[in-house]
């Protein structure tokens, strides 16, 4: 039996996922140029923080809002997602791409993904995948652990009306 398989039996809930991860990020050094990529990941919705508003984004539309600087937000569109941070006189981007664990992953690459759901209001909710990897040992890592899953990143994945999911 494995971690999963554990899980489901305990809480006979079947709502974790093998999966892998790939994140990239690059930093960005003006507004214009932080739009421009923006625009070009083509979300279907997410949020956006200016200095001035929240915006949330639905139907992939993006605010045309140029006097206003984007501080931070999360897009989200299919399996991919894009956290948005500034940083200094600029801003980090990362792009995080969830896919399916293969057959041939071994196990160290693997991550285990789990929906959580946060209330925004009575009948909204912010979902994000979470993810868990299991702890690589070595001569540095000597805490006590052994195999254990530790969170390792998240994504946002979209807005949901309706009851909360678990």
């Amino acid at each position: 039996m494995d971690i999963i398989d554990v899980y489901e039996k305990v809480t006979e809930k079947s709502n974790l996922a093998r999966c892998q991860i790939r994140i990239t990020s690059k930093t960005i050094d003006d507004h214009q140029t932080l739009l421009e990529e923006l625009n070009r990941f083509n979300a279907a919705e997410g949020w956006l923080c200016y200095q001035s508003k929240v915006v949330k984004l639905s139907e992939g539309t993006l605010p045309d809002d140029r006097e206003d600087n984007v501080l931070f937000g999360e897009l989200a569109k299919e399996n991919r997602s894009l956290h948005i941070r500034q940083r200094k006189a600029g801003w980090l981007i990362s792009e995080i791409v969830s896919s399916p664990a293969r057959e041939s992953t071994v196990e160290r690459e693997q991550c285990i993904a789990k929906i959580v759901s946060y209330s925004l209001d009575q009948n909204e909710f912010a979902d994000y995948e979470v993810f868990w990897e299991k702890e690589k040992r070595d001569a540095n890592n000597d805490h006590g652990f052994n195999g254990e899953y530790f969170p390792k990143s998240y994504r946002f994945v979209g807005f949901r009306s309706g009851k909360e999911s678990s």
